[in-house]
């Protein structure tokens, strides 16, 4: 079933950011190179873009549900390919180093893989997660990443994580870093990614077993992300690309608690167990729906 979804965030072209935020700081004189995509483009986002189905044995009692399945997919217009750098998303392990496991948030890396035979230079102060609901996150800011260099160099044919779970050696939890991630529910987040009341979507929205579709005009929820890079060390010249992801499918469930128990592997995604198509390619999470509001009594004559 598709679903009218007015998002008054939602835009419908991938805009192109990064130009303006150049303009902004002076570096306008820096020559941009646009390439087009590779002749692979449509075929790596055809990998996230799997109509998902739910595992055979998953009980549903097609009752009203509270919970559900977010799955994402990539708009069509990205450009993750060209001649010099392509970008992919997986899921990772999202497991604390004390074992216990973190089923709420869906963790997932953010890779780019230099294609030439010579050195890729990436200016991280230009490199951008934006979602429709929620704060931007540029990865590298000064104030904050003083001990990061802004840029960083991709040898010829390897690979270049933007962002990933890396935790202090104490053994105590505490996380030094973050990998991209997005938290559907009421509980507490970093304010980077929205809570399930602020996608607008409330109990009754979807029955158990239910699915429903989105594209990118009407869905709730969409993180676009854009990567600046060059061939040069000096960035004379520069190129991008962009790509979107954004909530393709909802799939409603009796409880996100029920694929979390008695799971051996506690690094694989539990959610996992639930889909018959899930792959490292399927960037998906639990969301939860809010109570609906109740209406005001009214006042007693």
């Amino acid at each position: 079933m598709r679903t009218q979804f007015n998002n008054k965030h939602m835009k419908t072209t991938i805009i192109t950011t990064t130009l303006l935020a150049l303009s902004a700081v002076g570096l306008a004189q820096n020559r941009l190179i646009e390439k087009p995509a590779s002749s692979d483009n449509d075929q790596l986002i055809a990998q996230y873009n799997i109509d998902c189905k739910l595992a055979p044995g998953v009980e549903t009692n097609h009752e009203t549900s509270s919970e559900g399945i977010a799955i994402m997919h990539i708009d069509k217009q990205s450009i993750m390919a060209n001649e010099d750098l392509s970008m992919a998303f997986e899921c990772c392990h999202n497991t604390f180093p004390d074992g216990t496991f973190e089923y709420h948030k869906a963790a997932y890396n953010l890779t780019l893989t230099n294609n030439t035979d010579a050195a890729i230079y990436v200016d991280l102060s230009f490199c951008t997660r934006r979602p429709s609901a929620g704060d931007p996150y540029t990865y590298y800011v000064e104030d904050r990443d003083a001990e990061k260099s802004r840029y960083a160099k991709i040898a010829p044919h390897e690979k270049l994580t933007m962002s990933q779970n890396r935790w202090a050696e104490t053994g105590d939890n505490e996380r030094l870093e973050t990998a991209e991630w997005f938290l559907f529910g009421n509980q507490k987040d970093d304010g980077i990614q929205p809570k399930g009341t602020q996608l607008e979507l409330t109990r009754g929205f979807i029955k158990d077993g239910e699915t429903r579709y989105f594209d990118t005009s009407d869905t709730p929820y969409s993180i676009a992300y854009e990567i600046t890079y060059s061939t040069e060390e000096n960035f004379s010249t520069y190129s991008t690309l962009s790509a979107r992801l954004y909530i393709g499918q909802i799939i409603g469930v009796a409880s996100v608690y029920w694929w979390a128990s008695d799971v051996k592997d506690k690094g694989q995604l539990n959610i996992s167990r639930a889909l018959a198509d899930y792959s490292q390619k399927t960037i998906c999470g639990p969301i939860l729906f809010a109570r609906p509001r109740r209406a005001p009594v009214a006042e007693q004559q």
